[in-house]
C-alpha cells in the first residue's frame, strides 16, 4: 500500500507469565530466603512480593532462542532471590544507623574522638557487622574463625586438633556465611 508505514513483525511468545507454578515457587523461595538467611518471618510476604516484582518487570526481556520460557522464569526467580537478599541484607547491615547517636555525648553534642587516629565509621560498622555474623555461627565455626584471626592455617588446626582439610570446608562455610551476610570479597 502506498504512503502507509510499513511495520516491522514481531514474534508473540506465550512465556508462562506468573501462573500458579510460579507464584508457589517464589513462595517457597521467598520462604526458604527468610529462614536461611535469618529474616524476620514476618518478611516473608513482603520478600515474596519484591521477588514477584522482580520477575514480573523482568519477563519482557525473554528471547526464544536463548532459553525455553520455563527454564527463563526458573532463572528469573533465582535472581530475584539473590537481588532480594541482597537488598535485605544491604538495609539490615546499614540498620544501625544509630551509630552517630553514639557518638553523642548525653548533651546532644558530637563528642571527639579521643585518639585522632581513630578508626573511621566504616570501619567501626564493619567490625560490628563481623561481630554480628560471629556470633550466629555454630559455635565449631566460631573456634575456627577465632583460631584463624591469629594463626595459619596449620597452626589453627594442630590446635584445633582438626585435619587441614576440615579447617578449609569449615573456612569455606565461613566464607559464605559472611557472604550471604554482604560481607563477600568485593571486585
Amino acid at each position: 500500500m502506498p504512503g502507509s508505514k510499513r511495520r516491522h513483525s514481531t514474534v508473540a511468545v506465550t512465556l508462562p507469565l506468573l501462573d500458579a507454578t510460579v507464584s508457589e515457587s517464589i513462595r517457597l523461595k521467598a520462604h526458604r530466603l527468610v529462614r536461611r538467611a535469618g529474616l524476620p518471618w514476618t518478611d516473608g510476604p513482603d520478600v515474596a512480593q519484591d521477588m514477584t516484582l522482580h520477575v514480573w518487570t523482568r519477563l519482557s526481556r525473554y528471547e526464544p532462542t536463548r532459553a525455553s520460557p520455563d527454564a527463563f522464569v526458573r532463572m528469573l526467580v533465582a535472581h530475584a532471590a539473590f537481588t532480594v537478599l541482597r537488598d535485605r541484607l544491604r538495609i539490615r547491615r546499614r540498620a544501625p544507623a544509630s551509630l552517630a547517636s553514639l557518638a553523642k555525648d548525653p548533651g546532644g553534642q558530637p563528642s571527639e574522638p579521643a585518639d585522632p587516629s581513630a578508626r573511621s565509621l566504616e570501619d567501626v560498622t564493619l567490625a560490628i557487622d563481623v561481630a554480628a555474623v560471629l556470633s550466629r555461627l555454630p559455635l565449631r565455626l566460631r573456634r575456627v574463625a577465632e583460631a584463624l584471626k591469629t594463626s595459619p592455617v596449620t597452626v589453627a588446626a594442630r590446635r584445633l586438633g582438626l585435619s587441614r582439610a576440615e579447617v578449609y570446608r569449615r573456612l569455606a562455610a565461613l566464607r559464605s556465611a559472611f557472604e550471604i551476610a554482604g560481607l563477600g570479597e568485593k571486585s
